[in-house]
């Protein structure tokens, strides 16, 4: 009887122990989703170092999670797995002046984190896929607005230009 009893209590324990895995398995949603912009840079007409854009972003990042059966308050993890820049105008332009890109975000609380970029720029290229780190954003993608910062250095002087990027990241999120 009393090996019984202790069997039954290593069961139970050993059952909330491996329960609590599996609750946050079955509480926690994970999805991917994307984010697309343009902007517009002046002319450049000396060479080095840059900022080519600092956006202000209104935050979506709710409404995707309201859209998937979370909420912000509930958002756990949100990384980049994917970035790219590309030359919309002026029709027929590469990336030949520009010898690195760096993708930035930041908020009025929190300071600038590198979160992709390209050194060195392929010369010829039109659109430049850019290398993500692994950070988690989900701090700064909690903000209602966070900037959008694009870095580089350019070889020689540049035109006006259009760029558009794409971003692509997973969120996971507690429901």
């Amino acid at each position: 009887m009393k090996n019984t009893i202790k069997l039954i209590a290593l069961m139970s324990i050993c059952s909330f122990a491996f329960m609590g895995g599996c609750v946050e398995k079955l509480t926690t949603v994970a999805f991917s989703n994307s984010y697309s912009d343009t902007f517009s840079t002046k002319a450049y007409p000396g060479n080095g170092p840059i900022v080519l854009s600092d956006q202000i972003v209104n935050s979506d990042v709710e409404k995707t999670l309201k859209d998937n059966g979370a909420s912000l308050d509930n958002l756990k993890e949100l990384k980049i797995n994917s970035a790219s820049i590309e030359i919309e105008l002026p029709a027929g332009g590469n990336f030949n002046a520009i010898d690195y890109v760096e993708l930035y975000l930041s908020t009025a609380s929190l300071p600038e984190i590198k979160v992709a970029f390209k050194n060195p720029v392929a010369k010829g290229a039109t659109k430049v896929d850019l290398d993500v780190n692994s950070s988690d954003l989900a701090p700064y993608l909690k903000s209602p607005q966070y900037h959008v910062i694009f870095k580089g250095s350019n070889n020689s002087p540049l035109p006006p230009m259009r760029l558009k990027y794409n971003t692509k990241y997973d969120l996971k999120a507690s429901l």
